[in-house]
Formats: structure tokens, sequence, C-alpha cells
């Protein structure tokens, strides 16, 4: 279960959990690496699949044309602001300004949701998410929605 199924129904979701679950407790007990990293890098793969099926139940649900849905991985370029460029020593905003191109955050979340090539949603899995992790996402969530302010943000998270 790694690619897009539109007809991917709750319960083939539940079992894939299930199993990868299972799977990974096994693998990591007998793998020279450790353990909490095995299991972690699993999760969070397994975490991805789970929120690809799980928006295609959702747009399934909410009777919606899988021609119009599609499911990324990619970046966006956040611009500097330019009111921050101003504030700037004049030499330092002339250098930015002549260089604006190189002056952007490149910023994404794992998985971004587009409706008619439109980003919708941008959705971060995370297997374990503590306090920095936690903040990292945040700003990159208000990133975001500074370019796109109708963008819906989710975190999907196993434990913390």
């Amino acid at each position: 279960m790694t690619d897009f199924d539109p007809n991917i129904t709750r319960g083939a979701v539940i079992q894939y959990y299930d199993s990868v679950v299972r799977e990974v407790e096994e693998e990591g007990q007998s793998s020279e690496r450790a353990y909490g990293g095995v299991v972690r890098m699993a999760k969070g793969k397994m975490l991805e699949t789970i929120a690809r099926h799980m928006t295609a139940v959702a747009w399934r649900e909410l009777g919606g044309d899988f021609a119009r849905l599609s499911l990324r991985h990619s970046k966006l370029k956040i611009p500097i602001r330019r009111e921050y460029v101003e504030g700037l020593p004049p030499e330092i905003a002339e250098h930015i300004r002549t260089n604006i191109e190189e002056y952007a955050y490149r910023c994404g979340v794992d998985l971004h949701v587009c409706i008619d090539e439109n980003l919708v949603l941008g959705i971060e899995c995370k297997a374990y998410a503590e306090n920095a992790m936690m903040k990292r996402i945040l700003v990159d969530f208000q990133f975001m929605k500074s370019m796109l302010p109708d963008m819906h943000c989710m975190l999907i998270q196993l434990e913390s």
C-alpha cells in the first residue's frame, strides 16, 4: 500500500496499519541498527501512506472527482518580505534586491493536497514529535499560510 488508491477503504487502511506495526516491531528487535530509529523511520513512512489513503477515503466520501485531486510532496518558495529588506542598512538591502531570487525560504510539509492544482491542505506526518519539532511544524505552516491564507493545516502524529 504505497501508491494513491482511489478505491481504498477505511478497513484496508486499518489492516495496513496493523501489519506495519507488527512487522516493524519484529524488524526493530532483529536489526543491527538502533531499535528506536528503525521503528520511527518505518512508522513515519507508514503515516505518509496512511495520510494519502485517508485523503482518498475522505475525497470519495465527499463525492469528489478524483481527476481534480492531486497529492504532492514539494516545496513552496516563500520570498523574503520587502518590508524587512527596506529596514536593513542600504548596502545590504541593495545586495538583497539585486539577488532577490536567492533570498527565499523553501518550505513544505510531507503531503500537499491539491484540488484543481490549488494547494488546499498541508499534512505533516510524525511518528513522534517533541516540542522543537512542533515549533518547526508550526513555523512552516505559518510561512505556507502567509502565501496561501485559505490553506488548511494538519498534523498526523502517533505519539508525543
